[in-house]
């Protein structure tokens, strides 16, 4: 979850789509941010939540009638990439889980607990249901896959021009585009047709979602 109340913006931080990299240069350049409960590293205010919209409205108090004066920002990515990348996550950080595990694996045992984009590109609840019904919404989405650009566009509803792309892994402290995870991956061209196919099946709400929305991912014809 992310706030800032000066410039009216709400951030919902969508799972392997440079979220990270984002907090790291908004909590650098942007004083009033407020990234929802303590972060036992970066102190209060400081933490990094993957909440629904529903959950970072509910935390941060804002009355309904209020919501329209703030734009709100989500990245997307395509849903086949994304589950790559996630596995690939698992694997750095959480090696015991899903050591010698094949990608068909990680999906039947892990991908229930990768939750799908809709979560976070709407303002619907776990059911489903839209929270604000009836409510105008300044919602934009932005693309991962042109991340530098988009980086920069959403940057700049803070009057921000970050600099050049830093190097992976590097922890920044200036005005340097983060790329705080990078990790050995699976490519598609790995996958099988059946792997892709089950995929797909599983985050099937997330493609027709995009694809309501005239965004035809890459993964999309595989």
């Amino acid at each position: 979850m992310y706030l800032s109340r000066k410039h009216k913006i709400i951030i919902v931080w969508n799972i392997r789509t440079g979220s990270t990299s984002l907090h790291r240069y908004l909590r650098l350049h942007v004083p009033d941010s407020d990234f929802g409960p303590a972060h036992g590293k970066y102190g209060p205010k400081k933490g990094h939540w993957n909440s629904r919209f529903c959950q970072i409205v509910n935390y941060f108090q804002i009355p309904p009638e209020e919501l329209p004066t703030y734009r709100i920002g989500s990245f997307y990515r395509d849903p086949l990439d994304r589950t790559i990348s996630s596995m690939a996550y698992q694997q750095h950080h959480f090696p015991h889980r899903v050591a010698g595990l094949s990608f068909s694996e990680y999906l039947e045992e892990h991908g229930k607990y990768v939750q799908p984009q809709w979560m976070y590109l709407t303002d619907r609840d776990i059911m489903g249901v839209r929270t604000f019904d009836g409510i105008d919404l300044n919602w934009e989405w932005f693309n991962f896959h042109d991340y530098e650009n988009e980086f920069r566009r959403i940057t700049s509803w803070f009057g921000l021009t970050p600099g050049a792309k830093a190097e992976k892994m590097v922890a920044t402290t200036g005005n340097e585009i983060p790329h705080v995870n990078a990790f050995p991956r699976l490519q598609v061209e790995d996958l099988t047709q059946q792997e892709i196919d089950r995929c797909k099946e599983i985050y099937r709400a997330d493609y027709e979602l995009l694809e309501n929305h005239g965004i035809m991912v890459p993964s999309r014809n595989l």
